[in-house]
């Protein structure tokens, strides 16, 4: 599958070692959490500005909201896929994003350089082969210079506090699948791994999905791609099975209405979207506010570059 940087799973594993690392990420996981930025600041300006003059308004339209947060993601995605680059380097580098908004205020212009800043940082961290500073400049049609860039990675850096390896949602979508399912078919494990990656690139997209939890997103991507699978392919795997397995065995006991909610996110983003075509999953692009679909490219192509963002 296109979709993801799917790595074949293994399920030989300890599972009380795989407990004590989940434990460690979802303890680490706590310290990377962000806050509901868009709707704080919403519900601040609502409560001191009753009637807004022009100059007011004018600020108002220049302040990114969820809609211009989603361009970028896909637009991060589409880069990625050009480059040849794991996908999974865009939920590093939102994480960036989120946490550096939920502190500083920024116009859209510098939303959009911090976004493509978080970018190019998580491939300098997490991607053996980094982004180069020119290549993000060229990309934003001259809008943003190389020294932009540079200036707004230590500004990041610096709101950060360095903490720049957060647990993604993948991350511990790889630890929990060997611990909670129980399939033995090689094929049906790595197509339900394929697919709850899948689920957490969609993930992405949802700003109402930055506060919750980590582990509770990737159990509710398993649990989708699980519900997406066909039931023959999944001999000993429900949901069901799955919830009671985590609860009863490894003492986990995730927030329920908080699931239900990620599910419910993750379905309609899976719902919108061309889901599986073929066997591959193609590039994401966001039409309008949480709707997806395909470019349509064939795998493999990507002779052309990825649109800049000097326009939403």
């Amino acid at each position: 599958m296109r979709s993801s940087d799917s790595q074949f799973v293994r399920f030989e594993v300890d599972q009380d070692s795989s407990m004590d690392q989940l434990a460690v990420m979802i303890s680490q996981d706590r310290e990377y959490r962000c806050r509901d930025y868009f709707g704080r600041r919403s519900a601040a300006k609502s409560m001191h500005t009753q009637s807004p003059t022009s100059t007011q308004l004018e600020l108002l339209d220049d302040t990114p909201d969820s809609i211009c947060r989603e361009k970028m993601v896909d637009w991060s995605y589409r880069v990625c896929d050009h480059f040849h680059t794991k996908r999974e380097i865009v939920a590093y580098a939102f994480s960036f994003l989120d946490r550096f908004v939920d502190r500083c205020h920024c116009d859209r212009k510098a939303f959009k350089l911090a976004a493509m800043t978080a970018l190019y940082l998580s491939t300098k961290i997490f991607n053996q082969q980094q982004m180069s500073l020119g290549s993000i400049s060229e990309l934003s049609r001259g809008e943003f210079a190389t020294h932009h860039i540079a200036e707004m990675e230590s500004i990041i850096l610096q709101t950060l506090n360095w903490k720049m390896n957060p647990p993604i949602v993948q991350a511990f979508i790889r630890v929990l699948l060997p611990v909670l399912v129980q399939e033995r078919s090689p094929r049906s494990i790595q197509n339900l791994c394929d697919r709850a990656i899948f689920f957490a690139e969609l993930a992405v997209f949802d700003y109402s999905l930055i506060t919750e939890d980590r582990y509770v997103l990737a159990i509710a991507c398993i649990l989708n791609a699980v519900e997406s699978m066909d039931e023959t392919l999944l001999q000993q795997s429900s949901p069901s099975q799955l919830l009671m397995n985590l609860q009863s065995q490894h003492c986990l006991d995730p927030d329920m209405e908080a699931l239900g909610h990620c599910q419910g996110r993750l379905w309609i983003l899976y719902g919108t979207s061309a889901q599986l075509k073929e066997g591959d999953i193609l590039p994401l692009h966001i039409r309008k506010g949480l709707e997806v679909e395909y470019s349509g490219e064939s795998k493999g192509h990507s002779a052309h570059s990825p649109i800049g963002v000097g326009h939403y």
